[in-house]
Parts: C-alpha cells; structure tokens; sequence
C-alpha cells in the first residue's frame, strides 16, 4: 500500500492521482474509474457538509450491496464523518434502535427498504436519501442529491486515531453494540491481510459478502486501498457470483463455508474457467474437510482462511495456502485458525486466572494488535 495513505480520506486522493483511468469498480453493467469515483466521492461529501454534518457525526447506509456505499463512505471520511451499515436482515423495530442508538444524521436507504421507514421512529435522521426512485415520492433520490455539488475534495484534518466507521456486533444476549474503527485500526488490518492473501494493484477483487458484514465492506474496501478492480456482487446469486469470476478474470475473493458449499454443488461450475483466481479467502464459521476438498479441486487456487471479529477490524490469524492438506498428513491443521498475522499476539488462558494454558486446552483468546477496536460506542 502507498505510504501516502494514512488515512482512508488518503485512498482515492492517491489513487486518482496514479491509477486515474484504471477501473475501481464494477457494478452491474456500471464501472468507475478511480477518478470518476473520487469525483463522486467528493460531491456525496460536498452535499453532507451542506446537510450540516460535522466531524464525528454518524451517516448510515440500508441497503444491499450498492456501489453507492463506497461513494458514501469515502466522501463521508472526507468530512471526518463515521459510516455504519444497518444489517438489512434484521426487523425494522431492530433497524431503527441501531440507528437511534449511533444518533446517525443521514440515511442512505435502497429502495427495497423504503417501506420500512413508516415503521421506524428515527430520532436524529435529519435526511434520508434513496439510492434509485423513490416508490414514495417521499424523499430525494441520490442522484438529485449530489447533482448540484462541486466534485471537490473538502481536504478537511483527519487523524489516522479517529473513528471512521462503526459496524453493529451482538452475540447470544442482549442488543447490538456499536463497534467503534479507526483508521488506524482498519487500515492496519488491511495491510497485514494484503500481503498474505498478495493483492495489489494487478487484482481484480470479488466483493460479494454482505456490506455490513467486516468480511463485505472491509474487503471491498482494501482492494481499493491497493489499486484493484473491484467487482460487487449486488445480492448472492450462486450463478451470477461464477459467471462474474469467468467474465471478469477475478483473481481474489472471499466467502463464508456455506457459499462455497453451494458454489460447489452447481453442476456447471467444473465447465467453467476459473482459471484467473489466485486466492479464496474464507472464514466466518467452520468448514468440513469434505467442502474444503471440492472447493480446492473445482477452483483450482490457493485458499486461506481467515479467523477474526469484528472488534479486530477483521482477521488476527490466518492459515496460509501451503498449510491446506485436506487428505493428507498435514490435515489436522485444518482444524486450526493458522497463526497470527500482522502486529497481532495471541495468548490462551484461563477466564478466571487469565494464566496460560498448555496445548490441547480450551480457554479464552486475548488478543493485542493495533487492530483492536477503539471501543464499543455509548
């Protein structure tokens, strides 16, 4: 990664600077170079300052997977703004306690969520804009919105130790909490990722997880902090995810075990050219051997795993292709999460006495790395 970038309002200063014809993105039949996505990075920021949006003031993003996330969330880190993504699956009344609970300022909605709006109290939204026509009529659509702004860069300070993003994590109990990513946290992530799974400027990345999801948004979004082509995938189609590998020569792309398993299960997959993938990255919940197996003989790549959270602005180990020998005598590591990456230190301990433990027993992960969130929002 360019050592000019420091900070994610860096990322598309550098890039347009030069990779200025290179593709950046690629959406249905759409593309983006990284100028013109810098260009309508910098109105979507033009037209946030003139709704009044300070400095460490939430902006929200409901929608499927939509290029204009990525132009809302680089403009929004241009105005020292914090983007969150509201999970889409979740019922309205847990819509908007997320959105009520970040005090966001501004919604960003899909039009297949717009109904949902009559079902939420928002206490703070003082604008929602609607990616496409509005079924309502109701509110101003995106393009409207940004129409009339100047596609200038607001050059505003940002610190490497500001929040600039906030994604929404809860386990068994208990309501979602605000995880609060600087962009030191993410981008240090980002780095350390990179040079094992060897994206550069040469990758064509497919980004095709959900955007409120680390594994979405952060991947997509470190393909373009390289310089890659990136390749969204709206919503998981099964065929649609192959044919987009084969059309457009992807060479990176990350999944859960279960889209693999699906993938593997189409029977026009093995007459398929998957030849450009160099790497599949997955993670998020286990995976059988059996899976694994298939994945490796039909897409013929290298695959690494990726164990991490939210709060550690993604993956703090990973399991490098070399260590994948499902069959052979090496297979007991596909039990394991790999070894730490990056700045990362791992210890297992107990819970109690936070001693460590000796191999083969089950305690609790701790975990130091600059990775680490900032905190969880209150």
């Amino acid at each position: 990664m360019n050592e000019k970038i420091q900070t994610f309002a860096d990322v598309l200063r550098v890039q347009e600077a030069e990779l200025p014809d290179r593709i950046a993105m690629r959406a249905d039949e759409r593309t983006w170079t990284y100028r013109e996505l810098r260009d309508e990075s910098a109105r979507v920021a033009q037209a946030l300052l003139a709704e009044g949006i300070q400095p460490g003031q939430r902006v929200a993003v409901l929608d499927h997977n939509a290029p204009e996330y990525f132009t809302f969330f680089f403009g929004a880190v241009t105005t020292g703004a914090v983007t969150l993504a509201v999970n889409w699956r979740l019922a309205p009344p847990e819509m908007e306690f997320i959105l009520n609970d970040a005090q966001a300022r501004v919604l960003l909605v899909g039009p297949d969520f717009v109904d949902h709006l009559s079902k939420m109290k928002l206490d703070t939204v003082q604008r929602i804009v609607v990616r496409g026509d509005d079924p309502t009529g109701a509110h101003v659509g995106y393009a409207d919105w940004i129409a009339t702004r100047d596609p200038v860069d607001p050059e505003l300070p940002c610190d490497p130790e500001d929040t600039c993003y906030q994604l929404y994590t809860s386990g068994t109990t208990g309501r979602p909490k605000g995880v609060e990513l600087s962009h030191s946290n993410l981008l240090t992530s980002i780095r350390a990722g990179a040079e094992a799974w060897g994206v550069d400027r040469d990758t064509v990345n497919l980004v095709a997880m959900p955007f409120f999801h680390i594994a979405g948004s952060g991947w997509g979004i470190a393909g373009m902090c390289f310089g890659a082509e990136s390749v969204l995938v709206g919503r998981l189609d099964p065929m649609l995810v192959l044919e987009l590998i084969e059309k457009h020569r992807v060479t990176s792309a990350l999944f859960v075990p279960a889209v693999l398993q699906i993938l593997n299960a189409i029977p026009a997959v093995r007459d398929m050219d998957m030849s450009s993938l160099r790497t599949i990255v997955y993670g998020a919940s286990p995976i059988s051997e059996e899976v694994l197996s298939q994945s490796l003989e039909i897409f013929g790549c290298g695959f690494l795993q990726a164990y991490g959270l939210t709060e550690t602005s993604g993956a703090i180990s990973v399991m490098l292709p070399e260590d994948h020998d499902p069959g052979g005598p090496r297979a007991g590591l596909l039990r394991s999460a790999g070894r730490p990456v990056g700045d990362v230190e791992l210890r297992i301990v107990d819970p109690k006495s936070l001693k460590d433990l000796g191999e083969g027993e089950v305690g609790e992960i701790l975990c130091r790395t600059r990775q680490n969130m900032k905190g969880y929002w209150l």
